[in-house]
């Protein structure tokens, strides 16, 4: 899962999410398109883990909410 941060002129305008499989290229296209935009920077997160909030019961853990945890891409 990746996460594309959308700056412009600066400022945090928006984020998109990816789900779980996009191919990279796709993301790789919308990330070009958007820097053909005047003033837009990004930055590119990935998925690094979880966090999870957990319920314990007589009938054993129930997971009821997981949240993903970002960190900066590595250029490669």
């Amino acid at each position: 899962m990746h996460r594309l941060l959308i700056h412009h002129d600066g400022r945090l305008v928006g984020q998109l999410d990816t789900a779980p499989g996009c191919p990279p290229a796709l993301l790789d296209a919308i990330a070009d398109g958007l820097r053909q935009v005047h003033g837009c920077t990004l930055e590119r997160l990935v998925a690094q883990g979880e966090r999870r909030i957990l319920e314990s019961g007589p009938d054993g853990l129930r997971v009821l909410a997981s949240t993903p945890l970002f960190e900066r891409a590595r250029r490669g």
